[in-house]
């Protein structure tokens, strides 16, 4: 489970003690984003205080995690959990173009191995670029394999005028049929728990 803007670690420690899972914070340039698991999480980095342009600058203008989990029959899932820069313009469009830059040059040896793995987070944009550069990649929108019909007319922002669709969810290395559900999730509760609303995937994971 992500969690995007995650400021609070004291908050976090109790959702993932009361849930009995593993967790990690990773704090970014502005606002922090947080991996809670089931399963034990081996090692992480957080990229987005890492990735500097030539004036030592960050590239990553929020947060960008990377974690690997073991699973239960001992084989490694590495997941990213991101959060890209706001706003609409030209400016910030090649911000975020710049910073996924960042996020497929950290995956890129999982996808040179073919090693299967997950992103996901508040992608800030719901159609151009950045989403056009993942797909190119040879991601996959879980939304879209699983139900083409959401992907195309929910959106995710705001809870109060979900006119945009920011989170997203994407599967590399991972058959289509093994995404068994995957939503945005719009009930009353989660109208008034955020501005967003939570995206969702059931992955069937087992032995690649």
């Amino acid at each position: 489970m992500a969690i995007i803007e995650a400021d609070f670690p004291w908050a976090l420690e109790r959702i993932a003690n009361r849930l009995k899972m593993d967790f990690i914070h990773s704090p970014g340039t502005k606002g922090s984003v947080a991996l809670l698991s089931r399963f034990p999480i081996r090692e992480s980095v957080n990229l987005g205080l890492l990735s500097q342009n030539k004036t030592r600058q960050n590239i990553i203008s929020h947060s960008l995690l990377r974690a690997v989990l073991t699973l239960p029959d001992q084989s490694e899932l590495p997941i990213g959990v991101v959060q890209l820069c706001q706003g609409s313009g030209a400016a910030q469009d090649a911000a975020r173009l710049a910073e996924i830059s960042v996020v497929l040059k950290s995956f890129e040896q999982d996808r040179i191995a073919g090693r299967r793995h997950i992103l996901m987070g508040d992608f800030n944009v719901h159609a151009g670029g950045v989403i056009k550069a993942l797909l190119d990649a040879g991601y996959q929108d879980t939304l879209a394999a699983s139900n083409p019909t959401a992907a195309e007319k929910m959106g995710t922002y705001t809870t109060q005028n979900p006119s945009h669709r920011f989170d997203y969810i994407f599967s590399f290395g991972i058959e289509p049929a093994k995404i068994t559900e995957a939503r945005i999730e719009q009930d009353r509760l989660a109208k008034y728990a955020s501005d967003h609303f939570p995206v969702f995937a059931e992955i069937q994971i087992g032995q690649p």
